[in-house]
């Protein structure tokens, strides 16, 4: 038994030295790439974003909506909404509050202290289209930039910007 349990513990160490030259050299690569590039939200391509940039005129207190709320949450000081979408991929079925959701979106846009920031190269795909949205939600374009869009509504009774 004794003799068993030393090859036991033999192979387990042999297991663990190679696996830890096989992936040690991949996994140091990518500890390195990443704290120079940063991970997920920290990413320096939304630490540098330009369309988050130009965010930073709009007052705090403006609601956004958007297709990547979580990135306005983590790298903006402003509360965030997801824009309606037709089909929920986690549910995989159609929003039955779609319509409804749009009607909405517009009566909080229309008062001027909403905007819709729309990400194009950050972003995912998403539905309905950037184009459709800016049609169904009646918006105008306040700022374009190189990885998004930045909208108001085009009947705005509001004052957004000093």
């Amino acid at each position: 038994i004794q003799n068993l349990q030393r090859f036991w513990r033999a192979g387990l160490a042999l297991l663990f030295i190679f696996l830890a030259f096989a992936y040690g050299r991949a996994s140091f690569e990518w500890v390195q790439a990443s704290s120079q590039r940063g991970i997920g939200f920290s990413a320096v391509a939304w630490k540098s974003s330009p369309i988050l940039t130009t965010m930073q005129n709009i007052p705090s207190e403006t609601l956004v909506y958007t297709n990547i709320p979580e990135g306005v949450y983590f790298n903006g000081q402003h509360r965030s909404l997801r824009l309606p979408i037709y089909y929920e991929a986690v549910r995989q079925q159609v929003n039955p509050d779609f319509e409804a959701e749009i009607e909405y979106a517009k009566q909080r846009l229309a008062s001027g202290q909403v905007v819709v920031l729309f990400f194009t190269q950050l972003g995912r795909q998403e539905n309905p289209s950037e184009g459709e949205l800016v049609h169904r939600l009646g918006l105008e374009l306040l700022a374009a930039q190189p990885d998004g869009n930045l909208y108001i509504s085009n009947v705005s009774t509001g004052q957004l910007l000093p």
